[in-house]
């Protein structure tokens, strides 16, 4: 299995399982950016969000992810959603925000 298969496999497999140990275990294994510590349940909508924008995901998998969203005051918006609620930052780096990993641009 090549690399990249793999890492498509892990990642389908722990925004299947919607679990935050599995999610945290995964960004790690693959070294992907995460945020020092997840406030309130940002890491599960980011998780549903991402559900979304892959095309391995059923359309039923994706409604639950919808209206998870909906419901806990979410949209499904991807990177046009508006600043970060902690830092105010609008675009994604390796940085200090608890939240999105922005710095704070003021």
């Amino acid at each position: 299995m090549t690399v990249a298969r793999a890492f498509c496999k892990d990642r389908d497999a722990t925004l299947r399982s919607l679990d935050r140990d599995r999610l945290d275990r995964f960004l790690r294994k693959w070294n992907q950016p995460r945020p020092r510590e997840w406030i309130g349940d940002f890491w599960l909508a980011s998780m549903h969000k991402a559900r979304l924008q892959i095309n391995a995901f059923t359309e039923a998998e994706k409604a639950v992810s919808r209206t998870w969203l909906a419901q806990h005051g979410y949209t499904d918006a991807i990177g046009d959603a508006g600043p970060c609620p902690s830092c105010g930052g609008t675009g994604l780096s390796n940085s200090d925000c608890p939240v999105c990993g922005v710095s704070n641009p003021h």
